[in-house]
């Protein structure tokens, strides 16, 4: 069976997030914004474009706000130009000092701002300073493994035989932390023994990508720091490798796209539908399918449509947010005539102190 973790995972393992060897709460979604750790990082000196689209959005929610603004670049870059080019045209020009002081002290964004037009600069440099400050809020984590239900999890999975591995929406790098010798990367490097894999469909902080002449990418479970984000001329750059809380994320969607991080990510996700058709459980910790997360409703609706799937797919989920509405969710995407389910109410310290339970139903025949 896999673990499939999303962002209520990173929060029920007991994890904390730390900066400037403060410890906090990992932000969720919903209540990025509103979060202690997101309060003490961002300032409109050190994310001036970022500062102004966030004073337009109202929501609390990370996923919102990303969104937005990729939707606002892919407009202000289209052809024939949109209306918003001259919006946000005006805009840049009355951030200018800001973006200019935070130009002066930072080479990097300096070098950002000479890549973009002036009519899409605003949000693609939005987009920068968000990749930055997620960067900076989940690039460190503590986590105690004696004391972590996930890691208790996982071990009594693994004891009992069921354990196939990890599929997670998640940038953090908390599994590697835990487990930085049992994991591999499928598709980012050659691995040796019995390692097990570790599938982030939407990258990970500690993946490199670089683009110089040649686009490269580098990563490793025992390295789970946060990759460098540098500009050092306006046609080349390195940063994490990402994907979004965007609705269009074309890394993922356009078949017909030559981009080198589109076909890694295709890829990917390829061969976690393939593994995945081959599991016969599934226990989704802390992932509600978030609304931009069409793509992964979709993933998982392709299994339930395979034959050998049909009434012995065993799919078992914990959340700590509206249970109702996660259960409807389950039940649209694997019809309870293809699938058997069990829900944990309680998030995931329930899920494992029932992880007995939990192992009785993933044995069902």
């Amino acid at each position: 069976m896999f673990l499939v973790l999303g962002s209520g995972a990173t929060k029920g393992s007991e994890a904390k997030v730390r900066h400037d060897k403060s410890q906090f709460e990992p932000p969720l979604d919903h209540n990025f914004w509103d979060q202690p750790i997101v309060h003490t990082i961002f300032t409109s000196g050190r994310f001036p474009a970022l500062s102004y689209y966030r004073s337009r959005i109202l929501s609390p929610s990370l996923e919102s706000t990303w969104a937005e603004v990729d939707a606002l670049l892919k407009l202000c870059i289209a052809r024939p130009p949109s209306p918003y080019v001259l919006s946000e045209a005006k805009a840049l020009h009355t951030l200018e000092s800001a973006i200019r002081a935070k130009a002066d002290s930072d080479d990097s964004y300096r070098q950002k701002l000479r890549t973009d037009g002036i009519e899409s600069r605003l949000p693609s440099i939005a987009l920068w300073e968000l990749l930055d400050l997620v960067r900076t809020v989940f690039g460190e984590i503590d986590v105690d493994n004696a004391n972590s239900p996930l890691c208790s999890l996982i071990n009594c999975l693994r004891n009992e035989g069921l354990f196939s591995g990890i599929l997670t929406f998640n940038w953090d790098t908390l599994v590697e932390r835990l487990y930085p010798e049992l994991f591999h990367y499928p598709d980012l490097y050659a691995h040796e023994g019995s390692s097990l894999p570790l599938f982030k469909l939407h990258g990970s902080l500690n993946w490199q990508f670089s683009q110089y002449d040649v686009p490269r990418r580098e990563g490793s479970p025992r390295h789970p720091e946060p990759a460098r984000m540098i500009h050092p001329t306006p046609d080349s750059y390195e940063q994490p490798d990402i994907i979004g809380a965007t609705f269009f994320k074309q890394e993922i969607t356009l078949d017909f796209q030559l981009d080198e991080r589109a076909r890694f990510f295709r890829t990917l996700w390829g061969r976690a539908a393939k593994e995945l058709s081959e599991a016969t459980g599934i226990v989704f910790v802390g992932f509600s399918f978030p609304r931009t997360d069409f793509h992964a409703k979709a993933l998982f609706k392709s299994l339930v449509r395979s034959a050998e799937h049909k009434h012995s797919l065993r799919i078992a989920y914990c959340h700590l947010g509206d249970s109702d509405v996660l259960e409807t969710t389950m039940q649209e995407i694997f019809p309870k005539s293809m699938a058997r389910h069990s829900q944990f109410r309680g998030g995931l310290k329930e899920l494992d102190r029932r992880k007995d339970e939990l192992v009785a139903f993933l044995r069902t025949s």
